[in-house]
């Protein structure tokens, strides 16, 4: 189930940088060419990110089948858990999950970021930083901090300026925003401890 929600969740954000980047090269004039030249090869990358989260499950399928045979037993294993990691359930219901990552989730996130934007009068539409966003968010993916910290301020700075942006506005947007994250997830945990031990005693 784990490795389901992980899977759905990366398979959004990759969904959605397709898209936004896509869109943003379009309405977006003032990009300059080095821009525009990221921008699309971001989205042919995640189109094919996509296309093999899909198509992974057949790979692996096929590789369990051949290999299963004449493997050890802890390799056949980790290609049953891939299998099943990858193996999603009816299309209707996969759909429904993604749609709900991709509206929930992703285009929530991105929005917070835009708000901010709009705050402190950045001139920039919700595709153009909902792509810069979900690069981000997916260079976090690489364990080089504790939740990325440093490398995601120094990323979304980097990522405004080639876009044309203030790279120092990109820093202050992107501070804001994950210093308010990290307030937001503590007043959260500590909502939920409350409730947790005063339902408690309540038993």
């Amino acid at each position: 189930m784990l490795l389901h929600e992980r899977l759905l969740g990366l398979l959004g954000y990759l969904l959605f940088l397709a898209i936004a980047a896509s869109i943003a090269v379009q309405i977006d004039e003032r990009i300059p060419a080095e821009g525009r030249s990221f921008l699309l090869l971001c989205a042919v990358l995640s189109s094919l990110g996509v296309a093999a989260i899909i198509g992974a499950r057949y790979i692996v399928c096929s590789l369990r089948g051949i290999t299963v045979r004449r493997t050890k037993r802890d390799v056949s294993k980790i290609f049953e858990l891939s299998d099943r990691a990858f193996r999603f359930r009816e299309l209707p219901e996969t759909a429904k999950l993604l749609g709900l990552t991709i509206i929930g989730d992703v285009s929530v996130w991105v929005l917070a970021f835009y708000i901010a934007a709009l705050a402190i009068g950045v001139d920039i539409s919700y595709f153009l930083i909902g792509a810069i966003v979900i690069i981000v968010e997916l260079m976090r993916l690489i364990p080089l901090t504790v939740q990325g910290i440093g490398v995601r301020e120094a990323a979304f700075s980097a990522l405004f300026g080639l876009v044309g942006q203030d790279p120092a506005t990109g820093f202050v947007i992107s501070t804001l925003c994950f210093v308010l994250l990290n307030v937001a997830t503590l007043m959260i945990g500590l909502v939920g401890y409350a409730l947790t031990f005063s339902n408690r005693r309540i038993a």
